[in-house]
């Protein structure tokens, strides 16, 4: 017999006893439509209040907002909260472990330490560290890490805050657990998966890098390992999903919509098996929610992240089935409202506006009055509007949507109260890169361009030394089309970072979009580009765009004579010389780059073209 069969009667016998058996149907009030709501069948209970452990790809970090404000213990909320100076830039971005394997791993790393003396050393933590430059080093298992590194005392810092996160998981009362991707880079030398910034890929140590997706079989696996760690508390529950946040690019040759549906895919299978596997673990179906829900104000504007508010509604379903007594619909009721107002859909909020307009009788709806407010303005009554944000202002209470705040008093006419607010909000977060930056994703969606563009300035003036920052600055202002002021932060990224690695990435970023004149006056800051073999590389690039081949040839020329057997310049080398009709130089070079297996496919045709015409050559 086949294991696990179920017998033809009890099977036959299922559809009539399970509700939720039979597809919806159009046309009458469904789980399915306007949004997808499956049925939840909890195999266990949760207590009020209780530890909850958080851990997968960036939509546990939306997820745990909302437990926390839900009224549970969430660690990993906690301890972002209380190292603020480790984890201003990204906040709790820092623990997103993303692939099945990663998750294993951090999970394994961190038990092996709790049960040796629960002491993080150096030796604990050098393994996982690559060194790019004198003490400058990049974690392999923490994608939230600068791509140009750190000091080693600050990776340790790091790993300190990342341990004490992860020792949590064996003494919580539930664990939730976010499967986020299948595309996974590997470090060949330990056969282990890693979590690294794309920059890593540039370092000379990129070659023991490879890549490979996991297949089912092996994700299950990891996950499976994952569990194991989890469960070995006895007091321990696991609640499972598959994050609906799709891939942002594939490194495989498919479309990324394809790739991302077979990422998501294996996820699923995985999280179901392991749930039939064990009656301590539980799937709670948020990809479905989000993925079969048809509209848009459950997506973000770049198509990938979900609307907080959303996932609000989500754990809040969750929750109510999941804690005894509950009360949870005050909270659901609220993220629905917020969803819709955000979304710009009025009429699909007007019914429950009457039932939330009093205000929050959940103190963790602290989000609400801005909403109605929000409405209130959108509606026209705009003097109810006006009452409850000078109350709300007046009152001085605290609101993690300072800004949103601030811009709705202005839409009231009160410029000095939104003023006030502005300034009262920005010194909360000044400090914070990661809630600057969804403060600002925010504002560009909902249009408020001058807002936007004041935050900018003032995020400038603060991170005025962080490379990275500056960067992501840029991207705001390519995304607003002011191409002068995306070339300007660029470049000011690479100053502030000084070192010949960030320069020639930030050199790079011109020459994928094509601008050469931008990537130009970024590389030529190096005051040795010759020491830097990608610099020298990107000068050449750029003047043989200009068809000024000996001048690329002259960059080459520079680069080999300090590092003569840099296989990669000596193929551009011999192509340049060739354009430049400096043909028996192309010819020697051309040779030279075959003996040393330069990797260039142009070269071996050059060297053929060239010996075929030896005579004229010699002549």
């Amino acid at each position: 017999m086949i294991d696990g069969m179920i017998p033809f009667r009890e099977a036959a016998r299922r559809p009539g006893a399970n509700s939720a058996a039979t597809w919806p149907a159009r046309g009458e009030p469904n789980r399915l439509e306007p949004e997808c709501w499956p049925v939840l069948r909890p195999s266990f209970t949760v207590a009020k209040g209780a530890t909850v452990f958080t851990m997968g790809s960036c939509f546990a970090r939306n997820i745990e907002t909302h437990l926390d404000r839900l009224g549970f213990a969430v660690p990993a909320v906690t301890l972002t909260r209380s190292n603020s100076a480790l984890t201003a830039a990204y906040g709790a971005e820092i623990f997103n472990k993303y692939t099945p394997t990663s998750i294993a791993q951090e999970l394994e790393w961190a038990r092996t330490i709790y049960d040796r003396d629960d002491t993080l050393t150096e030796q604990d933590v050098m393994p996982l560290l690559l060194q790019l430059a004198e003490d400058r080093y990049v974690d392999l298992h923490a994608r939230a890490d600068p791509g140009f590194g750190l000091p080693f005392d600050e990776q340790m810092a790091r790993r300190r805050l990342i341990y004490s996160w992860l020792r949590t998981a064996f003494d919580c009362d539930l664990a939730v657990v976010t499967l986020g991707l299948i595309e996974t880079w590997w470090d060949t030398r330990v056969d282990q998966s890693i979590e690294m910034h794309p920059r890593v890929l540039r370092h000379p140590d990129a070659k023991h890098f490879g890549f490979k997706p996991l297949d089912y079989a092996r994700a299950l696996s990891a996950t499976r390992q994952a569990l194991s760690v989890l469960l070995r508390n006895p007091r321990t529950k696991v609640l499972i999903t598959t994050s609906p946040v799709p891939l942002e690019t594939t490194f495989t040759t498919d479309d990324v919509i394809v790739a991302n549906m077979m990422s998501k895919s294996v996820l699923r299978a995985v999280a179901g098996t392991v749930t039939q596997d064990n009656d301590r673990v539980d799937y709670f179906p948020s990809y479905e929610s989000v993925m079969l829900t048809k509209q848009a104000s459950v997506w973000m504007n770049d198509l990938i992240h979900i609307e907080q508010a959303f996932v609000g509604r989500i754990m809040a379903r969750v929750v109510e089935a999941y804690v005894v007594d509950a009360a949870t619909s005050q909270y659901e009721q609220a993220m629905a409202f917020s969803t819709a107002v955000m979304g710009g859909a009025i009429d699909d909020a007007a019914p429950l506006y009457q039932g939330l307009r009093d205000g929050p009788a959940d103190p963790t709806l602290h989000g609400l009055p801005l909403d109605l407010a929000h409405y209130e303005i959108a509606t026209g009554d705009t003097e109810t509007a006006r009452k409850r944000l000078c109350t709300l202002h007046g009152s001085g209470a605290e609101t993690a949507e300072g800004f949103r705040f601030a811009w709705l008093l202005q839409s009231v006419g009160e410029d000095a109260a939104a003023e006030e607010q502005r300034e009262r909000a920005f010194a909360q977060i000044a400090g914070n890169w990661a809630m600057l930056e969804a403060v600002m994703v925010q504002m560009q969606r909902q249009g408020r361009d001058d807002e936007h563009r004041r935050l900018m300035q003032k995020a400038e003036t603060t991170f005025v030394a962080n490379p990275d920052v500056l960067a992501r600055l840029a991207l705001f202002y390519r995304d607003r089309g002011e191409e002068a002021e995306h070339q300007r932060l660029l470049q000011a990224a690479a100053l502030a970072g000084g070192t010949p690695e960030q320069i020639t990435y930030y050199a790079q970023q011109f020459l994928g979009a094509g601008d050469h004149d931008a990537a130009h006056a970024i590389v030529s800051l190096l005051k040795s580009p010759e020491q830097s073999p990608e610099a020298s590389r990107q000068l050449a690039t750029i003047a043989s765009t200009r068809q000024r081949f000996d001048e690329a040839a002259a960059h080459l020329k520079r680069r080999l004579d300090v590092a003569p057997d840099d296989v990669i310049a000596l193929g551009m080398y011999a192509v340049a010389l060739s354009q430049a009709g400096r043909e028996v130089e192309a010819l020697v070079a051309g040779r030279r780059a075959l003996s040393l297996d330069s990797g260039d496919s142009r070269i071996p045709d050059l060297v053929a073209r060239l010996e075929a015409r030896g005579d004229d050559l010699r002549a």
